[in-house]
């Protein structure tokens, strides 16, 4: 999500949509950030406009990692492949041995 305008929201948002025709339950970490607090929306897609330190960054890594244990599939965006958090995202679900999706 960071450094794409607007932390990708529309695209995750739209994903969400899509996933929701076939699943009973989507996880959508923009949901996530949203109840945080964080609007991601009219941002460059860096974490210093939102006002997150590393302690912060620490928090949601954590989070975003631990909804991974309650999902049975991993959906990959286009573009994961350039992002550091999607990579690592995808080898802890690959390591649980859930079914990985991509766009």
């Amino acid at each position: 999500m960071r450094g794409i305008k607007d932390f990708n929201c529309h695209a995750f948002n739209a994903a969400e949509e899509r996933l929701k025709a076939d699943f009973d339950s989507v996880f959508n970490p923009v949901r996530l950030d949203e109840a945080r607090g964080l609007t991601l929306e009219g941002t460059s897609g860096c974490e210093d406009e939102l006002g997150i330190d590393h302690s912060g960054l620490i928090e949601i890594i954590r989070q975003d990692i631990e909804a991974i244990f309650q999902c049975t599939h991993i959906y990959m965006l286009k573009g994961w492949e350039n992002s550091t958090g999607a990579k690592a995202e995808k080898a802890v679900a690959e390591w649980l041995g859930l079914e990985v999706m991509y766009e």
